[in-house]
């Protein structure tokens, strides 16, 4: 009876096994239109008054638009660099599609267009800790982090297959094993 159970947990972790690995190679590539409003500065840089704050972005297609708003900051306090990044990490991988260093204007707003189908970064730096409020609207996937569990899916599938193979064993055995003595027991009467 025990064999039937854990049949049936191998069965269950083989299905979200296979439900994890594809939605983990299908997922990140459906996009759909987003907006990602963020309030800094974040993280204090040096010793001095200034802060930095970094933000990634999931790869938008070639030729997709891409908002950005910046609002509630001083005059001449912060500076805005936006460029193509490796996918996962702020650090640029090219020449950026925006460079805004000490913005004259209280609001700030601009559409750029993406250059390539890659992943975006942006860099924020307030001078005297100015706070401010970003927002960037373009289409992205919202799944895109799911990629990241591939390994987990894997090994999920594994687990799941092993478990099942084997527990599908363990069930015969013991239907062969009940069959046998059930026979012994009627040759015996």
């Amino acid at each position: 009876m025990k064999a039937v159970w854990f049949l049936l947990t191998s069965i269950i972790i083989l299905g979200g096994g296979v439900a994890l690995v594809i939605g983990a190679f299908v997922l990140p590539n459906v996009k759909s239109s987003q907006t990602m409003v963020s309030n800094g500065p974040v993280v204090a840089y040096g010793n001095g008054t200034g802060q930095i704050s970094g933000y990634f972005f999931p790869p938008i297609d070639k030729g997709t638009q891409i908002i950005l708003n910046f609002t509630g900051y001083k005059p001449n306090s912060i500076t805005i660099s936006f460029f193509p990044s490796a996918a996962g990490f702020t650090a640029p991988t090219g020449p950026p599609l925006l460079f805004l260093p000490n913005l004259a204007d209280s609001e700030f707003h601009v559409v750029l267009t993406s250059t390539d189908t890659q992943a975006y970064g942006i860099v924020v730096t307030s001078q005297n800790r100015s706070p401010f409020t970003m927002q960037v609207r373009s289409a992205w996937s919202p799944y895109y982090s799911l990629m990241g569990y591939v390994p987990e899916g894997f090994f999920l599938l594994l687990m799941g297959a092993i478990g099942t193979v084997y527990f599908r064993g363990a069930k015969r055995r013991r239907e062969e094993y009940e069959r046998v003595l059930a026979e012994v027991r009627s040759r015996k009467v």
